[in-house]
């Protein structure tokens, strides 16, 4: 195969952005990737067997984002890209993300990026981070929060002069 990049399945997408059409069910939404998706992990599950007759723009930001994540790791493929799958989750769902994304793991490939570091570090099994135009490959969990803590101090001066100078501006 000499461009798999291009080959339908091959690869999923979870934007940062919220995605489903927001007049439509959970259950109409399931059902448009019926043929797509393991419906009776979807099905079953417990938070959205509460929602499954709800209209996405009803349910809230966490819950939303949820389903995302869910059909996004449940469809068939080989790799799996997920562009902040924490953010707007609430803290009890978060666990059942890490959950997904750790049971998914066993059967394609994922790259995670997110703000949130701490709940990467749960679930990523090789850490890499971009700095200076580069992507550094990182050890261990106690090498990626060295380079946290150091790209914090690196950047905080230069970060609140350009703030303190906005607010001088204003």
């Amino acid at each position: 195969m000499e461009q798999p990049f291009k080959v339908n399945g091959n690869i999923c997408y979870l934007h940062q952005d919220n995605f489903l059409p927001k007049n439509m069910t959970v259950k109409k939404v399931l059902q448009m990737l019926d043929s797509r998706l393991d419906n009776s992990s979807i099905l079953h599950d417990e938070v959205l067997s509460k929602v499954i007759n709800t209209k996405i723009r009803d349910l809230s930001g966490g819950e939303s984002r949820y389903l995302e994540v869910k059909i996004i790791l449940h469809l068939d493929s080989k790799f799996v890209l997920l562009d902040e799958p924490f953010n707007g989750v609430s803290p009890i769902h978060i666990d059942l993300v890490k959950e997904m994304i750790k049971s998914q793991s066993t059967n394609k490939g994922i790259i995670l990026t997110d703000h949130d570091y701490t709940n990467v570090l749960d679930v990523a099994n090789k850490y890499m981070i971009l700095f200076d135009g580069g992507l550094k490959t990182l050890k261990s969990k106690q090498d990626f929060i060295y380079w946290v803590i150091y790209l914090k101090i690196k950047y905080e001066s230069f970060i609140n002069s350009r703030f303190n100078d906005s607010i001088v501006r204003l």
